[in-house]
């Protein structure tokens, strides 16, 4: 993993920490390394993906080029089902 992208979302890290506490058991926030294409970190990790694996956004040829900062919120259903 890039040091420069890991020490700009680490610094992040107390405040997704935060928001991950106060919306449990409601949130799971993915952070994606999208020049290596891989996930990055992972935090309440409903959806049991492994911090390493392929991100879906490099498994689906996604363009990211014009992606925004964040995603708003969104809903989805994880592995057993539960949205």
């Amino acid at each position: 993993m890039n040091k420069e992208f890991e020490q700009y979302w680490k610094t992040y890290e107390p405040l997704i920490k935060a928001l991950v506490d106060l919306l449990y058991p409601f949130l799971e926030v993915a952070i994606h390394d999208l020049n290596q294409g891989k996930l990055a970190a992972i935090y309440h990790n409903i959806s049991q993906r492994k911090v390493g694996e392929v991100s879906p956004l490099s498994e689906l040829k996604v363009n990211t080029s014009n992606f925004p900062d964040y995603f708003d919120a969104y809903y989805k259903k994880i592995g057993t089902g539960v949205p």
